[in-house]
């Protein structure tokens, strides 16, 4: 099974992965610009010259996909839906935008990497972890994209989207564990 989670910043992704990797006994994937960042020796993607921001999205891509078909099966607290989210919002590179979001869309449509994507809506107030933004606005505008490429993604192509609702932490949990265990839904 290819779990992925999606969502803005701060909305409990990895928090929830981790716990989601313990129950279906799936490798995690980890969020890959933590580790990316590092090649461009700044501490965090704020910090990228306009520049780079081209260059640090090919090589977050890059990276998701490398972890992603390392593995039989997986949880990613991340997805390309996101990537796609943060570079049509910080990357000013039209021409690039349009190019990054095709090659996400090719990869969803040729390489079907995902049994299921999870959406994770905000729900909490934004924790600041000196690498994320803080900024509730950015927030804001990287859910509506990223609502917007779902939507767009799942129409286009069948994507299998569950969107979590507000609920407590095992609540959540929950939510997921009873969209899996019905087989229509997964069809696997």
């Amino acid at each position: 099974m290819k779990l992925a989670l999606t969502g803005a910043q701060s909305t409990g992704k990895t928090t929830l992965a981790k716990e989601l990797s313990k129950l279906f006994n799936l490798p995690l994937i980890t969020e890959q610009s933590r580790t990316v960042i590092k090649q461009f020796n700044v501490t965090a993607p704020k910090y990228l010259k306009e520049e780079e921001l081209p260059d640090f999205q090919w090589k977050l891509f890059a990276s998701q996909i490398i972890e992603e078909q390392s593995k039989k099966n997986f949880i990613s607290d991340r997805c390309p839906t996101c990537f796609a989210a943060y570079a049509s919002q910080f990357c000013k590179d039209e021409t690039f935008i349009k190019e990054y979001a095709q090659k996400i869309e090719n990869y969803l449509l040729l390489v079907k990497p995902y049994d299921l994507i999870i959406y994770v809506p905000p729900m909490f107030p934004i924790e600041d972890d000196g690498i994320r933004s803080s900024s509730e606005e950015v927030q804001h505008k990287t859910d509506l994209l990223i609502q917007h490429f779902l939507e767009m993604w799942k129409t286009k192509y069948g994507l299998n989207i569950m969107t979590i609702n507000k609920a407590s932490f095992q609540g959540r949990i929950k939510q997921v564990e009873n969209y899996i265990e019905d087989p229509l839904r997964l069809g696997i």
